[in-house]
């Protein structure tokens, strides 16, 4: 008797507990917060960060409508891209993206270059630690682009007001793989971003599309920026409407800066870049 009561005890402990996991999903948020900075992140949105912000202010990140009315994304190969901006990782170079896959011939023989990988957009994402300061989430392996990305955001501790992201791609097929890792974030139109570059302004860019051209600096411009260790402000609305971009994120201010106080060699110019798609 002693026996039986001590198996039914262990079968009540451990009977909710399987039940209370198997009814716990993906985390839709995960909250990072210091004195200076909170950071939330979506785990169930392939690990996005959603918003950034010092403590009860607007958040920095540009978030999409689809984050509240398409919150269980379906993953397929066949799938377009769903805009729920923030920030995200993609991988490069956008040319390769569907070359090395067999899920969806059609977009092989095209080459396409969009939408990006399914995945990495937004497959859900494990959390493998969490605490106030620090999240850790493996991204799905994905058939696609042949790599796992896990990420890792914290809080630095000795910069309360920082945010980090490091993240580690790790190739899942048996033959070599190469890609780009890239960072890219969607802002509101009227965010500013200062970068700090070389003095000299070498490994500077500045580039803008409007529909399939390139309107990119000119050589007389390029030698400009060098020689000032600037370039010019990058303003003004999106020359292009693309399938998956928030209408809210088609026009971006963005400033690259050498060193402070010295003034753009040229004016502004107005540029048709669409902010959510490298090249």
């Amino acid at each position: 008797m002693r026996f039986a009561a001590g198996l039914l005890t262990i079968l009540l402990v451990v009977l909710p507990c399987t039940r209370a996991a198997a009814a716990d999903p993906v985390p839709s948020r995960v909250r990072l917060q210091s004195p200076q900075l909170v950071v939330e992140v979506s785990p169930r949105l392939g690990g996005r960060m959603l918003h950034l912000s010092l403590p009860g202010e607007p958040n920095l990140l540009l978030a999409g409508e689809a984050v509240e009315s398409q919150p269980d994304p379906r993953v397929d190969a066949a799938g377009e891209n769903i805009p729920y901006l923030g920030h995200e990782v993609w991988v490069g170079p956008q040319a390769a993206w569907w070359l090395d896959q067999t899920l969806n011939p059609a977009r092989r023989e095209a080459a396409a270059q969009w939408p990006p990988d399914p995945w990495l957009a937004h497959a859900p994402a494990q959390v493998l630690a969490q605490d106030r300061d620090r999240l850790v989430l493996q991204g799905a392996a994905s058939p696609v682009s042949g790599v796992q990305l896990t990420k890792t955001f914290s809080i630095a501790a000795d910069r309360p007001g920082t945010a980090e992201l490091a993240v580690e791609m790790r190739n899942i097929r048996k033959v070599p793989v190469g890609h780009d890792i890239w960072f890219n974030s969607r802002v509101p139109p009227e965010t500013r971003v200062f970068v700090p570059v070389a003095r000299d302004g070498s490994g500077v860019r500045v580039r803008a599309d409007t529909g399939d051209g390139f309107d990119g600096l000119s050589q007389q411009q390029r030698r400009r920026a060098v020689l000032a260790g600037t370039a010019a402000p990058v303003r003004g609305p999106a020359g292009a409407t693309r399938q998956g971009i928030h209408p809210a994120a088609r026009r971006l201010d963005r400033r690259v800066q050498g060193r402070p106080g010295v003034p753009d060699p040229f004016p502004a110019r107005t540029a048709g870049a669409d902010p959510s798609r490298p090249k």
